[in-house]
C-alpha cells in the first residue's frame, strides 16, 4: 500500500483540515457503497485499514471474509451485541473514524444524545453536529441510507469562505517567487519656464489707534474686607494641602517611603492600627542596643497583615495576559512555501510565533503539487496546528 496508515498519520501530523478530509472521505464512502451494492461488507473499519498518501486514499480488508474483533468505539452497537455486520454498521465505523480524523480524539460511543463538536473555521457547527449524530445513532434504522449520504452531509456543513478556485494565484506566486529585476531608465529632462502674473498692488487700510483703558462709571474697587476674606480662603487651602500631604506621608508604610529607614514603635496591644514615629538618629551617633543603620535601597517589601501588605500581595499575584498565539504549519512532503494572508513566511515545517488572535488564510505551494489553501483560527496563549498532505499535480 502507498503511504502511511491513517493511524500513523494522525500520530505524526494530527487532525486534518476539513478541506483536505472531504475528498478523501468521499473516496472511502464510494468504495464502501460499491462493495455494499455487491453484497460485501467490511465489518471492521479502523484507522489501521485506511492508507493515505499525497495522491491516493485506499481501504484494505474488503472482501477478505475476515472475522474482525470488536473494536470500540468503531464497532456499531449491534455488532458489539453479536449481530452480523452490514452496510449500516460500516457507516457507523466510518463516522467514528471521520470524527477522530477531523478532531484528533476518539468519539465517546453511540450518539445517545447530540454529538458535541468544537467550532471549525468556515464550518456550520450545528450542521456538523447533526451529521455525526445521525451517522452514530444507536439504531441502524436512524442512520443515513448510505455512506455517500453521510459524506454529502458533512460537505454541506462547510461554508464557502474563499474557494480554492477563486484564490488569487498571482498573489501566491508574487509572495513565493522573487520579483524580476526592474529596468531603470534615465529620467527625461524637464524644462520649466517661469510664468509671471501681474496684479494691482493693494493698499492697506490705516490702523486705528488703540484707545487706553479707562474704568467706567459703574466700576468700583473691591472693599478691603472682601479682599481680606478672599486671601484668607487661599491661605486656608494652602495650609490644608500641606497638612494633608504631611499626614499622608507619615501614614505610608516604611516600604513605600524613600530616604533613610526610620524606626517605628508599635503599641503593646499587638494591633497594626496606630503607629508612632520615632525621630531619625543623628548622623554619627547610635543609640546603645540598636544595630547600625543601613541605607535604604527603596526596594523594601511590605510585610505583615496590614492593608498595605495585602494590597501589595494582591498586585504581585495578578497574572499577565497573553496577547498572542503560535501557528505551526506542516506538510507532506515538506519544503512547501507558506503564505499567510498573502505574505510569504517561509517553508514547511514552520512555526510562526507572536500572531495576533484571529482568522488567517494559509496557502501551501510546492512545485509539482496542487496549490492548497485553508483557514485557521489563532487563539491567544495556544498553539494552533495546520497540516496537509499535498496532491500531485496532474
Amino acid at each position: 500500500m502507498d503511504g502511511d496508515s491513517l493511524e500513523a498519520a494522525l500520530r505524526d501530523y494530527g487532525p486534518a483540515a476539513i478541506e483536505d478530509l472531504l475528498p478523501r472521505l468521499r473516496t472511502i464512502a464510494d468504495t464502501l457503497d460499491a462493495a455494499h451494492a455487491t453484497g460485501q461488507v467490511h465489518g471492521g473499519l479502523h484507522p489501521q485499514n485506511i492508507f493515505v498518501s499525497a495522491e491516493r486514499t485506499q481501504v484494505t480488508g474488503l472482501g477478505a471474509g475476515t472475522e474482525w474483533p470488536i473494536r470500540r468505539p468503531y464497532s456499531a452497537p449491534e455488532v458489539a451485541a453479536g449481530s452480523p455486520a452490514d452496510a449500516a454498521s460500516d457507516q457507523f465505523a466510518l463516522a467514528a473514524v471521520t470524527f477522530e480524523w477531523l478532531f484528533g480524539r476518539r468519539v465517546s460511543g453511540p450518539a445517545v444524545r447530540p454529538v458535541e463538536v468544537r467550532a471549525l473555521p468556515g464550518v456550520d457547527r450545528d450542521a456538523l453536529a447533526k451529521a455525526f449524530t445521525r451517522a452514530l445513532a444507536p439504531e441502524a434504522a436512524h442512520r443515513y441510507p448510505s455512506c455517500t449520504d453521510f459524506s454529502n452531509a458533512l460537505a454541506a456543513a462547510v461554508i464557502p469562505v474563499l474557494p480554492l478556485g477563486n484564490l488569487d494565484e498571482d498573489v501566491v506566486e508574487a509572495a513565493v517567487l522573487p520579483e524580476p529585476p526592474v529596468a531603470v531608465s534615465e529620467p527625461a529632462e524637464v524644462v520649466i519656464e517661469p510664468s509671471y502674473v501681474t496684479s494691482e498692488p493693494r493698499r492697506s487700510s490705516p490702523l486705528e489707534p488703540v484707545r487706553s483703558w479707562r474704568p467706567s462709571a459703574s466700576y468700583a474697587p473691591a472693599k478691603a474686607a472682601e479682599r481680606f476674606s478672599g486671601g484668607m480662603l487661599i491661605v486656608s487651602c494652602l495650609v490644608g494641602m500641606v497638612v494633608g500631604f504631611a499626614a499622608g506621608y507619615m501614614a505610608r508604610p516604611r516600604a513605600l517611603q524613600s530616604g533613610p529607614v526610620h524606626t517605628m514603635a508599635v503599641p503593646s496591644n499587638g494591633t497594626d492600627g496606630a503607629v508612632v514615629a520615632v525621630p531619625p538618629p543623628i548622623p554619627g551617633i547610635r543609640v546603645a542596643g540598636t544595630p547600625p543603620a543601613t541605607p535604604s535601597t527603596g526596594l523594601a517589601t511590605a510585610t505583615g497583615t496590614g492593608p498595605a501588605a495585602r494590597t501589595a500581595a494582591s498586585r504581585s499575584e495578578k497574572p499577565v495576559a497573553t496577547a498572542s498565539g503560535v501557528l505551526v504549519v506542516d506538510s507532506r512532503p515538506p519544503g512547501a512555501s507558506v503564505v499567510i494572508n498573502g505574505t510569504a513566511k517561509g517553508r514547511t515545517p514552520l512555526t510562526v510565533e507572536a500572531l495576533a488572535p484571529g482568522t488567517y488564510r494559509v496557502a501551501l505551494a510546492l512545485a509539482g503539487y496542487q496549490l492548497f489553501a485553508t483557514t485557521v483560527r489563532v487563539v491567544a496563549g495556544e498553539r494552533t496546528r495546520a497540516a496537509a498532505s499535498l496532491s500531485v499535480q496532474e
